[in-house]
């Protein structure tokens, strides 16, 4: 039955598509499933919360069945106050706390993650230890090109053992016309698929098709094809090939939207073609509160004549926009029962940061609740103090909102900028290099991008700041 959930979450996903490192359609539905329907944190509050403070130090402590036992501290270091730069984990053996592991994080220019190094601590040597590097590279679009794992092996170095590679091909205007996906899995890198991609008159994307490589063939195996109105989607066709021709599959029709850009939905009636016939199959319900969080999404099957409850999800939050519930339940003899769940209780510093966290979950033999663990977290305030120093690096945007060119000032720096705008879900919608004008004055053409809330972030190399704007 959640079949054709899956699939409507894929869909969902592909608005934005190049930012995910999918392997197949079943993988990618069940990635974007994990995207969509579990929302952590309030994005704006975090970005925003982000200028201010970083957790310098945490302290895990499991539940014992009687106690929370300490286990783990773990501490984290910074590149200019503001990019993870280190994070040491350290295990509890009683008496005191000891080097177990060691996290090396680099990024580029724009403050991306490039590459990722995992150490272990010999305690006989007292040194670290490498062990394991995965490592990313972007094109000029900000686009994923390759994602790569290498393993370390005394007195061979690196050796890479398996990864995937992407190669895209843009029209003139920077929209995704193909993207190949290979895979390298210690031998050779071997074709897996490829999406191509089509857009109306207006320019939103209105099919994707899948290839798979076959004997040194591309063949067809899955396509989608997207309506518009009011520049969103109301339907959604999906369909396999049948050998000479597209088979139509499911029919995503009704579709309506609390926010399109978030992909936030609040309705969608989901028909499967059946000999012939389009019939009903399934349908969704969202629902949200008053700053746009999930509250719940109900999913009904058809059965027979009649619409029957089949599966939700659930989400609580506290008056700081963290969630304290967050349950999946089934319908069972005219009631919702938990199926997984998490809860949460926090407890906040005097810059209502969360200092500590109580973890609950649901255990299904059991049929009820079970601590879990409580997670202690420390924090640096960087509030007006330098990110490097004598940086006095500031943004500001106008008009806010702006309809067609968002012009900002960034002062206090005078190299070369690099600027991101991602959507309030992390997703990269534009990006690129500026020369920082005479006065910080700068400005980015954002036309092209649908109504919404939109997060532009500035990085000088060293630097990085964020703002948020409204496209009207």
């Amino acid at each position: 039955m959640k079949t054709i959930t899956l699939l409507l979450l894929f869909a969902l996903s592909i608005n934005g598509w190049a930012q995910e490192n999918p392997l197949r359609v079943q993988k990618k539905a069940e990635k974007a499933s994990e995207i969509f329907r579990k929302p952590r944190r309030h994005t704006e509050d975090n970005l925003a919360k982000q200028t201010q403070f970083r957790v310098s130090h945490q302290m895990l402590h499991l539940w014992s069945g009687t106690g929370y036992d300490t286990m783990t501290s773990i501490h984290y270091q910074y590149r200019g106050s503001t990019l993870l730069s280190e994070k040491i984990t350290k295990l509890y053996n009683g008496v005191l706390f000891e080097n177990s592991e060691r996290e090396l994080y680099f990024q580029d220019a724009f403050g991306r993650d490039t590459s990722l190094v995992y150490q272990h601590f010999d305690p006989v040597g007292q040194v670290w230890e490498n062990y394991y590097k995965a490592v990313t590279q972007f094109d000029s679009y900000g686009n994923i090109t390759f994602s790569g794992s290498y393993f370390f092996e005394q007195g061979t170095g690196w050796v890479f053992s398996w990864g995937t590679l992407m190669e895209y091909e843009y029209d003139g205007q920077g929209k995704i016309l193909k993207i190949t996906y290979s895979y390298y899995d210690g031998t050779g890198w071997e074709y897996i698929y490829r999406e191509l991609y089509e857009y109306n008159a207006s320019g939103q994307q209105s099919a994707v098709i899948e290839q798979g490589w076959d004997a040194g063939n591309w063949i067809n195996e899955y396509r989608m094809e997207f309506t518009y109105v009011n520049n969103a989607w109301s339907q959604i066709k999906s369909f396999s090939w049948g050998g000479t021709a597209w088979v139509p599959e499911f029919w995503f029709k009704d579709i309506t939207w609390y926010n399109f850009t978030e992909m936030k939905w609040t309705y969608y009636l989901g028909q499967e073609y059946v000999l012939g016939v389009w019939r009903n199959y399934e349908r969704g319900y969202g629902f949200y509160n008053s700053i746009g969080l999930p509250l719940k999404y109900e999913y009904q099957e058809y059965i027979v004549i009649v619409w029957v409850n089949s599966f939700r999800e659930r989400w609580e939050y506290d008056s700081f926009y963290n969630i304290k519930l967050d349950v999946n339940e089934e319908w069972v003899t005219n009631s919702w029962v938990i199926s997984y769940g998490e809860r949460f209780e926090f407890e906040y510093d005097a810059n209502n940061n969360i200092s500590v966290e109580y973890a609950e979950r649901w255990f299904e033999i059991a049929k009820g609740w079970t601590k879990v663990h409580k997670l202690q977290s420390w924090y640096q305030n960087i509030t007006g103090t330098p990110f490097l120093p004598g940086d006095t690096f500031t943004l500001s945007v106008y008009p806010n909102p702006v309809s067609s060119i968002l012009s900002f000032n960034a002062q206090g720096t005078n190299t070369a900028l690099h600027y991101q705008i991602t959507d309030l879900r992390g997703r990269l919608i534009q990006s690129g290099a500026l020369n920082n004008a005479v006065g910080g004055r700068n400005e980015v053409g954002v036309n092209e991008l649908n109504s919404g809330v939109y997060i532009l972030s500035i990085f000088d190399g060293q630097q990085k700041r964020h703002i948020r704007f409204i496209k009207q």
